[in-house]
């Protein structure tokens, strides 16, 4: 690349050299006919010389005298010919033909042509004299002058181009140089600045190099700046992505179609499944691989984020063909780094100690902790799960066996509370045997416990079947201790829904008055209690429902208990 100073070194050459030639072509041209006037005034001044004599000679037609004039002009060099012509058409003509034969570049010759007037009338012409220029040598003359001129003049152009040049070269392209290598060494963000030329102090180039400097400051500022901001957002990126690898919750990207973006090694952790198999996976086949129940979850995620709305749920998530694990997700959607595209962020964590806590509270609210037993505070949930699992059929039916063991006090005041406790629990267990998987037993407290036979009536045959089977289980001897062994029976009053209600408190309330009942005629047996009122005609008259009679092992007798009406339609306690 060319240097300042050169260009405009070329360019003051280039402006010179044509400036010159251009001056030296006008001074010749200029020179060269300012030559050729100055020799025509030569010969207007030789002519006006030899004027009178050639007059006086042509006045007396004398030839000779004429011829001497004309030889006399000859001999100038500037003269080429002489034709002097008298009055009488006498010519006399010397030289003229040599002088006539020369024509320059600029035109024609040069000719100083004279009226000879009479010596003694001025008015009157006796002839004509015509000086021809000796045009070879006036041209010679004036191309040497012209030459000359043109020589001094390009020379002129030429010294005041270098001058120019120069000074030009001096003043702006030496400190240019020097700025232009300062700034190519200079480092910016070291401090740096460019020293400012002698005696540019306050023109354009010192405005330069301080506004220069000014920029480099200003450079310097922003890179250090940027350099700080890059330092900061390296940390922070560090950071950000530290947090993100060891965070103790696992954090994912999806991309629209459902497929994996990036992860965190507590998301392969919690799933299970490693990088390589979840990446290559679509949307479906890892919501299918990871999900343990993947239909119902994928249109509740769907149907969160196509309404623009996060998505937050426990999740049960498949770690292997057998186990799963219960994780906390959280989805939302955001826009992605290009036009149009959506990314669903996720964080998840595992809760599955907290739901296995969860259900432990919820299995201890709900069940006796002596026995296993669904307690009553569960009554009333598993009862309306059940009713919501039946909402299609016309018609709920259910039965309901409220059971007081006998003679359960007398062994726990005996024989101590352990005692009474390994009763109840193994009469807890006789129950679960006598009654279908499908069916709720529970304990309602102390020795009251209710079994609900699920889509059973009471007048069905398996009502008295699964009733003889508990009166029977019940009554058969328990070992509470070493070598202790004692016996109990039960009194069992039965109710059901829809006979005695349409609702379970109402067929509770009846089933235990029934229950009662039967302890009053002398326990150990069972007794079902009347329909309502305004189910059965002529009930709260003399309408009676048979009691069910059922063998006692501990009398070796058997009870038989009718239930006399009552106007709420449960047994009288009577």
């Amino acid at each position: 690349m060319a240097s300042l100073q050169n260009r405009i070194s070329v360019r003051v050459v280039i402006a010179a050299a044509v400036f010159s030639t251009l001056a030296a072509l006008f001074g010749y041209t200029a020179a060269y006919r300012d030559a050729i006037r100055a020799g025509e005034a030569t010969l207007q001044g030789l002519v006006g010389a030899i004027e009178n004599t050639a007059a006086i000679g042509a006045y007396a037609s004398d030839a000779v005298l004429v011829e001497e004039v004309a030889n006399g002009l000859i001999t100038n060099d500037l003269v080429g010919g002489v034709e002097v012509r008298f009055a009488d058409e006498t010519v006399v003509d010397l030289g003229t033909a040599s002088g006539q034969s020369y024509s320059d570049w600029f035109g024609g010759n040069v000719v100083v042509e004279r009226d000879l007037k009479s010596p003694f009338a001025n008015a009157e012409v006796i002839g004509k004299i015509l000086v021809h220029a000796d045009m070879g040598q006036l041209s010679r003359q004036a191309g040497t002058q012209a030459l000359l001129l043109a020589g001094l003049m390009a020379l002129q152009v030429v010294l005041v181009a270098g001058v120019l040049g120069f000074v030009v070269n001096r003043i702006v392209g030496v400190p240019m140089a020097r700025i232009a290598a300062q700034l190519a060494v200079l480092v910016p963000g070291r401090g740096l600045a460019i020293s400012k030329p002698a005696g540019h102090e306050k023109d354009e180039i010192g405005i330069l190099v301080d506004t220069t400097n000014r920029l480099l400051g200003d450079s310097e500022k922003a890179l250090r700046r940027e350099s700080e901001l890059l330092a900061s957002k390296a940390a922070m990126e560090a950071q950000y992505r530290k947090i993100f690898n060891t965070s103790s919750a696992g954090i994912f990207m999806l991309d629209e179609a459902g497929r994996l973006i990036d992860c965190n090694p507590t998301t392969l952790e919690i799933i299970n499944q490693p990088l390589e198999v979840i990446r290559h996976c679509s949307g479906r086949q890892l919501l299918r691989l990871v999900l343990a129940h993947p239909a119902q979850t994928i249109r509740t995620i769907r149907t969160a984020l196509a309404e623009k709305a996060s998505y937050s749920a426990d999740i049960e998530v498949r770690i292997n063909e057998t186990q799963t694990r219960w994780v906390h997700c959280l989805l939302s959607e955001h826009q992605g780094s290009r036009a149009q595209e959506r990314i669903v962020e996720g964080v998840m964590y595992d809760v599955t100690k907290r739901r296995q806590n969860e259900a432990k509270s919820r299995h201890m609210a709900m069940h006796d902790q002596l026995t296993g037993l669904l307690n009553r505070a569960a009554l009333h949930s598993e009862m309306t799960h059940y009713l919501q699992a039946q909402r299609n059929a016309r018609r709920v039916r259910y039965t309901l066996l409220y059971i007081d063991l006998d003679g359960f006090k007398p062994v726990n005041d005996t024989h101590g509370h352990h005692a009474g406790d390994v009763l109840l629990i193994e009469c807890a267990q006789r129950m679960l045997r006598c009654v279908r998987e499908t069916d709720l037993v529970f304990r309602l407290g102390g020795d009251e416990f209710m079994i609900i036979l699920l889509g059973i009536s009471i007048q069905e045959h398996a009502v008295a079947v699964t009733t003889q089977k508990l009166l029977s289980s019940i009554n058969e001897p328990y070992v509470v201790g070493p070598d202790l062994q004692v016996s109990i029976s039960a009194s069992i009053g039965l109710a059901s829904v829809p006979e005695h209600g349409e609702h379970i408190d109402a067929a509770m309330v009846a089933a235990d008055s029934a229950m009662y009942y039967i302890k009053k005629l002398g326990k150990s047996g069972m007794v079902v209690a009347y329909p309502r009122e305004s189910d059965t005609p002529g009930a709260g008259k003399s309408t009676s429902a048979s009691a069910t009679a059922s063998d006692n092992p501990v009398n070796s007798s058997s009870t038989t208990a009718t239930a006399p009406s009552s106007k709420n339609g449960i047994p009288a306690q009577s």
